[in-house]
């Protein structure tokens, strides 16, 4: 499950793809989403909640950067059905879902999300090994999106820039998927045409949690020890640090 934006993102599903997958629009509603969209992929699906302790490998959530009350309510829950089903929990950087959701590229890629006071997170990415999930560059950004441009640009090994990927703010109502669209994501960003834009996707967590899963990196045993990511102010800049990932609002 995916909070840290404004679109909120359930899936169940595993390297070969999605059997259930939802998402919304939510501003300020994750709170009210989250638990009846669970409760109708279990009706959807045909599960009892014993019966989906038992098919379920792990419980995978987002941990940021993003909404600050949006990380607590994700993080909240998936700790709550981890303990109750007896599950591991998986906890995957939003920024490396949408890196992930890029697809297979032989380069580095730049994945973005913009805060709500015009200044964004950032972070590089390189292909994983061998169908691994993508590799985090450095530490994550936060500022303006021209200085994170030239922040990403700045971890780059010569030979070109990086495929360019983010999270936008409305959803395009004409695209036949909520999760995905291309729009006014362009103007947040101020990245270069064929750019694309994705929502955090639920359905590539699920895909990246099963990869790891299947790695043998199956989750941390203590879901309590699961923190969510939070970046420096807007407004400060800079590179994020282990000493600046402490528990102070995103945005």
């Amino acid at each position: 499950m995916d909070t840290t934006t404004a679109m909120c993102s359930l899936a169940v599903g595993d390297q070969q793809g999605a059997r259930y997958r939802w998402s919304a629009w939510a501003p300020r509603q994750h709170s009210t989403r989250l638990h009846p969209a669970l409760a109708a992929a279990l009706a959807e699906l045909g599960w009892t909640p014993a019966e989906a302790a038992r098919r379920l490998a792990a419980v995978a959530v987002t941990t940021g950067p993003g909404s600050f009350t949006g990380l607590r309510i994700g993080i909240a829950t998936a700790m709550g059905l981890s303990h109750a089903w007896g599950l591991p929990l998986v906890g995957v950087s939003t920024l490396l879902i949408l890196a992930h959701a890029a697809g297979p590229r032989p380069g580095p890629v730049a994945a973005a999300i913009p805060t709500p006071r015009g200044e964004c997170y950032a972070a590089l990415f390189r292909p994983g090994a061998a169908g691994a999930p993508p590799e985090q560059v450095g530490e994550v950004f936060t500022g303006s999106p021209a200085a994170a441009l030239d922040h990403v640009r700045s971890l780059l090994p010569e030979g070109g820039p990086p495929h360019l990927v983010g999270a936008g703010w409305e959803p395009d109502p004409a695209a036949p998927d909520p999760g995905r669209k291309a729009g006014d994501g362009a103007q947040i960003y101020q990245l270069p045409a064929g750019k694309d834009l994705a929502w955090p996707s639920a359905v590539a967590l699920a895909d990246v949690a099963a990869r790891r899963i299947a790695a043998g990196v199956a989750g941390d045993a203590r879901p309590e020890f699961l923190r969510p990511l939070y970046v420096r102010r807007p407004g400060l800049g800079g590179v994020t640090g282990p000493e600046h990932a402490t528990e102070r609002e995103a945005d």
